[in-house]
């Protein structure tokens, strides 16, 4: 170990600082919020960031525009953020030809028996 005399011509260590996720400023390692943007860092993320949270937004309330929440989510893996892009994608379609066949459904004057319903659904 080194004397007090040794120890006196050493550099300090060096603080380990790391970057916020939403605004990219530099905090403390220790700081559970940014203390410039005061958003969750780390465990205290908000739980719309989580991959359960971007789940419920999609498929109860937002729909296509739970994207942004999937994108800047600091719990999803590169891989997990194209993969959420990719479902989101793929559900909101799925619901863009739900509401395509319930339109063209309430054209026929609602009444679309089964052989109309086969006709729809474009089987002969």
């Amino acid at each position: 170990m080194g004397s007090p005399r040794e120890d006196a011509g050493a550099a300090p260590p060096a603080r380990v600082l790391v970057e916020c996720w939403s605004c990219k400023a530099v905090i403390e390692p220790s700081d559970r919020y940014c203390r410039h943007c005061g958003t969750g860092q780390g465990a205290d993320v908000g739980w719309y960031y989580t991959p359960w949270g971007i789940t419920v937004l999609t498929l109860l309330l937002l729909g296509p525009f739970a994207l942004p929440f999937a994108l800047k989510s600091p719990k999803l893996t590169p891989t997990g953020r194209r993969a959420a892009v990719v479902l989101i994608a793929a559900y909101t379609g799925y619901l863009a030809w739900g509401c395509w066949r319930l339109f063209h459904q309430l054209q026929l004057g609602g009444s679309a028996g089964a052989a109309d319903l086969m006709l729809l659904l474009g089987r002969p």
